[in-house]
């Protein structure tokens, strides 16, 4: 991870090094400043190393990020999707049994996982607010098989996201991907979100335009 936030960050820290190293040699005699000026050398060549590789390491990361963002537009379903499955979620009872019914359909209809995902992640979210506390609602998602803390909190925010890009839901990118991935590729989609939004008969024409 980069100590700095962004570019502007390093590079006023590295006027103020400068700064703060000029001052400091400029109040040595003159018979010390060779000894001290090589001491400052080695310091920036340390240092410009570590700017290097962590601008390579993001550079990779960006492109890494771009490719996958580019998969999951491109992984958008177009043909017709079955209606959502019909869940209840107005009890805790009832949510368990809607998940493990949601839970079942993904390992069938494999085409259609990112929409069952988003409903699982609204009976999650419901969940939520009728267990009251996180002690609670963690104490039934280890009573749930396949749901883990951390996946259950990632179909809620799969599910707010979906909300917000609506087509999100007809993707069929891989689940380890896009889990993993997440944070950026929702930075993407904030710069995109007429794509996200458009109707899918739109969007496909586009693409045969393409």
């Amino acid at each position: 991870m980069s100590r700095f936030k962004n570019n502007l960050e390093q590079k006023k820290f590295i006027e103020d090094s400068n700064e703060i190293f000029s001052k400091l040699l400029s109040q040595l005699p003159v018979e010390n400043r060779e000894g001290a000026n090589s001491i400052i050398d080695e310091h920036y060549n340390k240092w410009n190393k570590i700017f290097t590789v962590q601008q390579e390491k993001d550079s990779d990361n960006l492109q890494k990020i771009s490719i996958i963002y580019k998969n999951l537009k491109n992984s958008v379903q177009f043909g017709e999707i079955d209606p959502n499955v019909s869940i209840k979620m107005s009890t805790i009872e009832e949510c368990r049994e809607s998940l493990l019914t949601l839970h079942l359909k993904q390992k069938s209809k494999k085409c259609q996982v990112r929409m069952l995902q988003y409903q699982a992640g609204e009976v999650l979210y419901n969940l939520k607010m009728l267990t009251k506390t996180v002690n609670n609602f963690k104490m039934e998602i280890k009573k749930l098989i396949d749901y883990s803390h951390s996946y259950a909190y990632f179909l809620i925010n799969l599910f707010e996201a979906c909300n917000k890009f609506k087509n999100l839901r007809y993707t069929i990118l891989s689940t380890k991907i896009l889990k993993n991935n997440f944070t950026d590729l929702l930075k993407y989609m904030e710069n995109d979100t007429e794509y996200w939004n458009q109707e899918r008969n739109v969007l496909t024409s586009s693409m045969d335009r393409d």
